[in-house]
């Protein structure tokens, strides 16, 4: 270090140093001798209340200590009227508990001045959800019976078991037993024998099922109402195809046809928000100011507690929907061999399409939700560290003075 400097060093720390002359060695350059001086008129007696003031923001010891302003603190003054948020700050942590009331007061007033100068940045993650029925309006057909079938879930069940089939009032219409269930290792196929007891006819269904697909092979008619079909002979392919289609008919006109439950939500995890002071909840104290703070965090993406932040309202910068994309949250009943989708715009509007066992799909349509969207999840957008204090410190420092501070 040059002569010139070790001088000048000398000279910022010396009570005799004129306040006039402490001022100006204050914006010495080059910026690290200066942080020198500083440090050392900081201390120094003799210099102004308003430069300690201004230099306590880097030097809250130095200047906590130094005899002038400990006059000044048993003198009675408001000193901290006269103290930016940053120096006030400092001080305030470094003098603790003996500070004055009115002074940890008054930091709250400027902290929360620049807290709610402009609005506050935050992201939120919007979800939506919606409910739909599908009712299967299934066809007379063996692709029918068999989207009935493991509708009814027999084809989960053991052999000998039998379930119930209802009609459309929920009234016992006849019975389905599994006769045979068969598996196949090494073609992963499944067969299956199924009796259908109606009082209209009875029949076996003779179903296989492999690669997530099932299929009715064969229909064989054993009892049916005589007097309902009159026909002395069902011998040939045509009068069996003919009959089986009329019995098809008769059973689907009765029974109580496959509905689904679905649930869908969406989650969109950018919308852009403000949080501006409320009217109502402003925090009065130092600890309800320092709740506030810790709610909201200080670093850029630091997770938000909303509900404790009853002094600030949030207004999304963008009208709500049409931006999310929308699934299937779950299916009820959900049978095996059942799968879903949804076709829905990001409004929620659109259709869900239910594809039975047989390949054969079901579609209902779909409007939008009438509930509103939740927003949840909120985070910060910006770091608070450019908006309290000037700059002054990173973000742990910031917090650790605060938390200092506002005990």
């Amino acid at each position: 270090m040059s002569s010139s400097i070790d001088a000048t060093l000398i000279e910022a720390g010396n009570p005799a140093t004129s306040p006039e002359r402490l001022r100006q060695l204050s914006a010495w350059k080059p910026l690290e001798e200066r942080k020198l001086l500083r440090q050392l008129i900081a201390a120094n007696p003799n210099a102004e209340d308003e430069l300690l003031l201004e230099i306590a923001s880097e030097y809250p010891d130095q200047v906590a200590n130094n005899p002038r302003f400990q006059e000044r603190l048993l003198s009675g003054d408001p000193w901290w009227q006269s103290c930016e948020s940053s120096s006030l700050l400092q001080l305030i942590a470094v003098i603790g508990k003996s500070v004055p009331d009115a002074a940890r007061d008054h930091l709250v007033k400027l902290l929360w001045a620049e807290l709610t100068d402009s609005p506050i940045s935050i992201n939120l993650e919007a979800h939506q959800t919606e409910s739909a029925d599908i009712d299967c309006d299934l066809p007379a057909t063996r692709e029918g019976l068999v989207d009935f079938l493991s509708f009814a879930g027999i084809l989960e069940e053991n052999e000998g078991s039998t379930v119930d089939i209802k009609k459309w009032s929920g009234s016992h219409l006849g019975t389905a037993t599994l006769v045979l269930k068969r598996e196949c290792s090494s073609s992963a196929k499944t067969d299956y024998s199924i009796k259908v007891k109606l009082s209209i006819a009875s029949f076996v269904a003779t179903i296989s099922r492999g690669e997530g697909h099932c299929k009715c092979e064969s229909i064989n008619l054993q009892t049916w109402d005589r007097s309902r079909w009159d026909l002395e002979n069902y011998e040939t392919p045509e009068d069996r195809e003919f009959l089986e289609q009329e019995i098809l008919e008769a059973l689907f006109d009765d029974i109580e046809k496959p509905r689904f439950s679905v649930s869908m939500s969406c989650v969109v995890e950018e919308n852009c928000a403000n949080l501006t002071a409320a009217g109502h909840g402003k925090p009065q104290s130092a600890a309800g100011l320092l709740s506030v703070i810790k709610s909201l965090g200080i670093e850029d993406g630091s997770s938000i507690d909303l509900p404790k932040l009853p002094c600030f309202d949030y207004e999304l910068d963008f009208t709500p929907g049409g931006q999310g994309y929308w699934g299937i949250d779950a299916v009820t009943p959900s049978p095996q061999g059942w799968s879903f989708d949804e076709s829905l715009d990001g409004f929620g509007a659109g259709s869900i399409t239910a594809t039975g066992p047989s390949g054969s799909s079901y579609e209902e349509e779909v409007h939008e939700p009438g509930q509103d969207q939740e927003y949840t999840k909120a985070t910060l957008c910006e770091s608070l560290t450019m908006r309290l204090c000037d700059g002054h410190f990173n973000a742990s420092e910031l917090l650790k003075l605060i938390e200092k501070a506002l005990q």
